[in-house]
């Protein structure tokens, strides 16, 4: 199955489905990485993307776009925020291109942002105005094979209404692994807490600090910038996780290279599909697809 993606970041579908025809993302970051593991054609602003010659082109649209006005840890501006009204581009990509199939990711506060409106209102436009049949349910990385907590709506549709009817959404498999399975043997010290700094940390309402977890907290964008995230004990100490770390949290391969700094390579993980968890709800399409 050919896929093409959008927002598309470091190219988390990209891992499981590397016959992809283009993708496109704007962050000058997210494209060095990008283009470090993924040898296709990367488009940077999607306002400036006309897709009309891709119709036909391809299977399936992947499109991850911004969460961060539908986070309920944000403002929840939603769909007339800057980033949140990057939907109908993606919708204008899908209208234009004409793909058989999409799979939308979000955060799940997208099903409850404006009291469900602005979610009744994508509903409706990938339906009505677009003619595909949809749809659509909360994923947890940690029901697939991945031990974070991370909770995301999937959005699938088809343009023929016996294959929405076909698709089922992947189901759940036993978490085998723990935090503890993906740390690294020698990590480096710097990651190491100085007690003078552990006082900053952001506590739960009980007064607790999530210390090694058996599933780790949701990787954020700005993890560890302002000492959100999840820690581990060394000795005495607290650590950090490394970016290696993170990267086997959200299910990329070692082999997976990150050549910007740690800081760019945290918030880049932090706005990633978990490889595992989109790359199981592409093989249903694709399952389906071939069954047309």
């Amino acid at each position: 199955m050919r896929i093409a993606t959008l927002f598309s970041g470091i190219g988390s579908p990209e891992v499981s489905y590397p016959d992809c025809l283009f993708g496109c993302e704007i962050d000058k970051h997210a494209r060095i990485t990008y283009k470090a593991n993924h040898n296709t054609t990367l488009y940077g602003d999607v306002k400036s993307l006309s897709a009309t010659k891709y119709e036909g082109a391809y299977d399936c649209l992947v499109w991850g776009f911004p969460c961060q006005d539908y986070s309920i840890q944000g403002r929840r501006a939603g769909l007339k925020g800057l980033r949140g009204s990057l939907f109908y581009e993606g919708a204008r990509i899908i209208q234009e291109s004409k793909p058989r199939a999409f799979v939308a990711e979000n955060v799940k506060g997208l099903l409850s942002s404006h009291e469900g409106r602005d979610f009744n209102t994508i509903f409706n436009i990938l339906t009505q105005t677009l003619g595909y049949h949809v749809k659509y349910k909360v994923l947890d990385s940690k029901d697939y094979g991945i031990p974070q907590s991370r909770p995301r709506v999937y959005i699938v549709g088809f343009r023929d209404k016996s294959c929405a009817d076909r698709y089922i959404f992947p189901p759940t498999i036993p978490l085998k692994l723990r935090v503890k399975d993906l740390l690294e043997p020698n990590p480096d010290p710097a990651l190491i807490i100085s007690t003078a700094w552990e006082k900053y940390i952001p506590k739960a309402r009980d007064g607790t600090i999530a210390i090694d977890p058996d599933i780790a907290l949701c990787q954020v964008a700005r993890q560890y910038a302002n000492w959100q995230g999840t820690l581990v004990r060394v000795g005495t100490k607290l650590r950090k996780l490394s970016v290696r770390e993170c990267a086997r949290l959200q299910g990329f391969p070692d082999t997976f290279k990150f050549p910007v700094s740690d800081a760019q390579a945290y918030k880049q993980l932090g706005n990633s599909m978990t490889v595992p968890v989109v790359g199981a709800v592409l093989r249903g399409v694709e399952a389906v697809l071939n069954r047309q």
